[in-house]
């Protein structure tokens, strides 16, 4: 008679094993998962990256011509390597560029 008068409920040792176990999974799952975040930036990035060097080359060669077209005397790489990159001179008008540092 005993047994039927009891109230079920969870007790504080129920509830801190719940909480144990909750904490287990999460340290093996969150460095998984922040990972993976990282992965997602970094491709994302990569993308952008890509996507905006597509069009500035591709708005350089509607405006130059072909990139071998482009005129890469010896004389102009030589001052070209010296002052700056010829390549990023020709590309950085077309990218969004706060400043062009020349190299």
């Amino acid at each position: 008679m005993l047994l039927n008068n009891q109230r079920k409920s969870y007790t504080i040792l129920d509830t801190l094993l719940t909480l144990a176990i909750i904490g287990v999974v999460a340290v093996f799952i969150i460095p998984t998962l922040t990972k993976k975040w990282q992965e997602v930036h970094t491709v994302a990035a990569v993308k952008e990256a890509y996507s905006i060097l597509d069009n500035a080359f591709k708005q350089a060669i509607s405006d130059y011509g072909l990139v071998k077209d482009w005129s890469w005397t010896s004389s102009e790489m030589w001052k070209h390597e010296i002052n700056g990159n010829f390549l990023g001179e020709r590309l950085s008008k077309y990218m969004k560029v706060e400043e062009y540092c020349g190299t």
